[in-house]
């Protein structure tokens, strides 16, 4: 069964604070993945708006490196980040997420599997490669907002569906592997 309704409850959905809409999404996609639904069963604006979120975040505590050593740097992942702020219309922030893939992707596969496994903190020679254009995010963040661009786009998604709580906590409740 493919889910292609993402849920939210109307509180985070009509919410004043834009990231309890972002938070909603990504609630939905835990619970989602909790009940061992794999993510090619999910909304893909739902994956990639999870994913989105995770590099934004994983980028502002620790740059590009972090993203990397701690989501596993699989395709799936970054392609889902790259769709995410495509359709986001996050135009300069794709190209510096897709500047900073191509500095993993340069890396030979012994190189970025011995980062991945590696103590991300102290010396890393890598890990300050993969994170040459760090400060560039943060320039372009104050440009280019990615929490207001997915707002605006989550908001406008044909597939959110806003529930009251008790319709939000039975639909969830009803989510499970068949």
């Amino acid at each position: 069964m493919k889910f292609e309704q993402i849920l939210v409850s109307k509180k985070a959905y009509e919410s004043d604070d834009k990231y309890d809409l972002i938070q909603g999404i990504i609630d939905f996609v835990n619970h989602i993945r909790s009940q061992g639904i794999e993510p090619d069963q999910v909304n893909v604006d739902a994956v990639n708006s999870y994913f989105v979120d995770y590099y934004s975040t994983e980028f502002c505590n620790g740059a590009f490196s972090q993203f990397i050593h701690n989501s596993g740097a699989t395709d799936f992942i970054l392609d889902c980040v790259e769709e995410g702020l495509q359709k986001m219309s996050a135009t300069k922030n794709l190209a510096f997420f897709q500047k900073c893939r191509q500095l993993v992707t340069d890396l030979s596969e012994n190189e970025l599997s011995e980062f991945q496994a590696s103590e991300y903190f102290g010396e890393n020679k890598t890990r300050d490669k993969i994170d040459v254009y760090k400060w560039e995010f943060f320039d372009i963040k104050k440009e280019e907002c990615i929490e207001d661009l997915h707002y605006e786009w989550l908001k406008n998604n044909k597939s959110v569906v806003a529930l009251g709580s008790e319709d939000f906590i039975s639909e969830m409740n009803k989510i499970k592997v068949s």
